[in-house]
């Protein structure tokens, strides 16, 4: 048993995140490290060179994409990304066409209100009887397209 684990010490080595890191990455941070490890333990660099032997012989993407089925991807890449640009756009568009539409609806009810109003103000005033107190305290009335003053309170 001791054996058959001395032949496997090295995949410590090919689990250990740092080393791999290391070889898929390097830089002057890692290979420090490293070489201070293999200072410390001089008895693992048998170990440490035989996990290096082994990752060299994984091939980490060999799947390799035909060059048609690229080009195929690409171009349905492109169509979706142009087909999304368009509705992004006409979304946008009308947007903007339903402000526009619900101010004008808004902005012809005001219109309409307020011309009823008027034309409601001119009825009443034609019918009834409009007092005013004027600040030399003469009464005005004011009815239909008449006027009358008075110096003093009456009663009607």
């Amino acid at each position: 048993m001791r054996l058959q684990r001395e032949h496997n010490d090295f995949i410590r080595f090919l689990k250990d995140e740092k080393f791999i890191q290391w070889k898929l990455f390097p830089n002057d941070e890692l290979r420090a490290y490293w070489e201070d490890f293999l200072e410390k333990f001089p008895d693992e660099r048998k170990n440490f060179e035989l996990a290096e032997e082994h990752f060299r012989h994984i091939n980490l993407s060999s799947y390799k994409l035909p060059e048609e089925k690229k080009q195929e991807a690409i171009r349905r890449l492109e169509h979706s990304l142009a087909r999304y640009a368009r509705r992004q756009t006409l979304r946008r568009f009308t947007y903007a066409a339903a402000a526009c539409a619900a101010a004008l609806v808004l902005s012809l009810l005001y219109i309409q209100k307020s011309t009823d109003w008027l034309r409601d103000n001119e009825n009443i005033s034609a019918g009834y009887i409009v007092g005013s107190e004027l600040e030399s305290k003469d009464i005005l009335f004011i009815t239909g397209g008449k006027t009358a003053s008075f110096q003093e309170n009456v009663d009607i």
